[in-house]
């Protein structure tokens, strides 16, 4: 499917590196908040490598063993096809056979899908189909804030996938992201703040524009000036700004951040600039009346 996101950071192995190295986030959660039959709590992240027909190699997205004994396969499929569900029909199996565990298959859509199953005389294959535009977004925004003034999340799983629900109030995916990305600000272990700022960069680089993902970027750049946000900056805006082009789009973005109020040097250390630079873009400014 063509996707708004022409400027997508390359390839999956950005996105599939940032999602693994914060895994155990998922250790001791539960998934029965996208769906009842999701009980149990996960125990351990299992093997995702499956062998196919053909003999090539491939990965599901993720697998979980849970306290109940199940296993999860768990799928991102944002325009399911029937392809992807007789792919996800032969992980199930394989998995199921390299784990000796029953394994359910989930796949989070962002739209509703034409397929839903596929079913022969000799086979039934029914995945859980988890709508994300089904979920209310102003209500788990709320929910999330009140857990967060009186101390920890509950659940941090909700505040990655928070970008991709709907709102009633008309909050945009952008908006959403925004304050998914502000809340974690609100985390006081900084380790988990880093990881879940990764994994909220490294999932809102898949629908949001260019354009937006640069307005994120100067509206979250207090909150995003660790490392994570650094390395999504360099691979979408380009690392010194020397190309051709680069130039041009960073200055815009300093220029915006200095109308906003931000420093010279919180700017300088934020994007990695000269310091000199923003100086001499902050002397070409009006000044205020």
């Amino acid at each position: 499917m063509q996707t708004v996101n022409d400027h997508k950071i390359d390839n999956h192995h950005h996105y599939d590196k940032v999602f693994k190295e914060s895994l155990m986030l998922f250790i001791g959660k539960t998934l029965a908040f996208f769906d009842p039959r999701l009980q149990g709590w996960i125990t351990q992240i299992l093997s995702t490598e499956v062998t196919e027909i053909s003999a090539k190699k491939a990965f599901a997205d993720l697998a979980f063993l849970l306290s109940t004994g199940k296993g999860i396969h768990f799928e991102m499929e944002l325009d399911l096809s029937l392809d992807d569900i007789l792919r996800f029909a032969a992980y199930n199996i394989e998995l199921t056979r390299m784990h000796k565990v029953p394994f359910l298959t989930v796949i989070l859509t962002l739209e509703k899908p034409t397929i839903t199953k596929y079913e022969t005389d000799c086979h039934k294959f029914e995945p859980i189909i988890i709508c994300l535009k089904d979920r209310d977004a102003d209500a788990t925004l709320q929910n999330l804030q009140a857990e967060l003034k009186n101390g920890e999340l509950a659940n941090e799983l909700e505040l990655i996938y928070l970008p991709l629900y709907n709102s009633k109030s008309g909050k945009t995916k952008l908006d959403l992201a925004i304050s998914a990305v502000n809340l974690t600000s609100k985390i006081s272990q900084k380790n988990l703040q880093n990881k879940l700022q990764g994994m909220l960069l490294m999932q809102v680089v898949e629908y949001l524009t260019k354009e937006e993902m640069k307005k994120l970027l100067e509206e979250c750049a207090m909150v995003l000036k660790g490392k994570p946000a650094l390395e999504a900056f360099k691979e979408l805006y380009g690392d010194t700004g020397r190309e051709e082009g680069k130039i041009e789009e960073a200055a815009e973005i300093i220029i915006k951040m200095l109308k906003k109020g931000f420093k010279v040097a919180q700017i300088s250390d934020i994007l990695e600039k000269p310091i000199e630079l923003v100086q001499e873009l902050q002397n070409q400014l009006p000044e205020p009346k």
